[in-house]
């Protein structure tokens, strides 16, 4: 065999070899993604970016939808009309991967009429922002590298990425901060099982307070790099002509209050403000729906919340519906503001 030959073979296997990959790529690529690339080549109208809060539902709830459906409906009754949006969700999206999305949108030929974020308090702070399984390394990849994003296995292995992995020693060790002070580490405040494994036990009042206290009670920074990175989202789709509609999600304060009196319902209320303005300060509109529970509670005594183990966000369907009609409204106003 000639050498020529022998390097004809090599190439022919190693190109055989990168067809395989990429197809292997192309099919496990993060479902979301797929629908991301879907929506700019059908030319969506609204991109709504959230985390698990748009499809947590009640056990009972009769209409399961999410919050994107009931949005869209209430849209497409109003004076907007028909609208397509398009969810791009997943449970523990926040704000470095609402920017990266946005970075991807503005390379392609698309532009929304407007986008959506959901802004969760909770995701700005260390127990959500430092946690292993919630940097999305691959999605963020992928999104700013689509031809290298079909290869992202063998890059991984060979370390050729640009890794935002955090490890489990590293998240626990993670300093926590209240009221400027540290106060202690991650892992002081996630005593016994992790309370985010479907596992974990019912949990003493006393763990719950640790969990809530990290989750909730630490203060975000205008340069926080989530901070930062909210607003660079929103002034880039601004400066794209896209209407940017921002939303704090509600947190079920009365159930906080309970184990952290006198301390969370301030704590978030005062972090729900910092989102709302960054939003507002960057061109976009924001409302700010963290209360939303209490109002609610204080009108119906009851709750509108569904969680387990441990007070969250999650809402029922009485609920989602509240929340929609407030976002819709607010998003009514910004699309029927001009002619497009």
């Amino acid at each position: 065999m000639t050498t020529s030959t022998l390097l004809t073979r090599v190439a022919l296997f190693a190109g055989l070899i990168l067809v395989v990959q990429a197809g292997i790529g192309r099919a496990d690529l993060p479902e979301e993604l797929v629908r991301f690339r879907t929506a700019l080549q059908d030319r969506a109208d609204v991109l709504f970016f959230c985390d698990s809060t748009n499809r947590a539902h009640a056990p009972d709830d009769v209409d399961q939808r999410g919050v994107h459906e009931l949005i869209a409906e209430r849209l497409s009754s109003s004076a907007v009309g028909d609208v397509d949006l398009v969810s791009i969700d997943h449970a523990a999206y926040h704000p470095l991967v609402y920017r990266d999305y946005i970075d991807a949108l503005l390379r392609s030929e698309h532009r929304p009429r407007a986008v959506i974020f959901a802004l969760n308090t909770r995701s700005f702070l260390p127990g959500w922002a430092m946690r292993p399984g919630w940097q999305f390394e691959r999605l963020r990849f992928s999104l700013h590298h689509p031809i290298g994003a079909l290869f992202w296995q063998p890059l991984a292995v060979f370390k050729w990425t640009q890794s935002a992995s955090i490890s489990e020693r590293r998240f626990r060790e993670a300093p926590v901060i209240l009221g400027g002070v540290r106060s202690g580490s991650i892992g002081d405040y996630l005593r016994g099982n992790d309370p985010e494994a479907i596992a974990t036990p019912e949990l003493l009042a006393e763990d719950l307070a640790l969990r809530l206290t990290v989750n909730y009670l630490g203060t975000i920074g205008v340069d926080d790099a989530r901070a930062v990175a909210l607003r660079q989202a929103v002034t880039r789709c601004v400066a794209a002509g896209i209407d940017v509609v921002g939303y704090v999600t509600p947190v079920d304060i009365d159930a906080g209050e309970q184990y952290l009196p006198g301390r969370f319902a301030d704590a978030v209320a005062a972090n729900a403000e910092v989102l709302a303005r960054i939003v507002d300060e960057a061109g976009g509109r924001c409302l700010n729906a963290v209360r939303l529970g209490e109002q609610h509670a204080a009108d119906t005594g009851s709750s509108m919340f569904s969680w387990q183990r441990i007070p969250n966000e999650h809402l029922d369907e009485t609920g989602r519906a509240m929340l929609a009609d407030q976002v819709a409204a607010s998003a009514a106003q910004w699309l029927t503001r001009r002619e497009r």
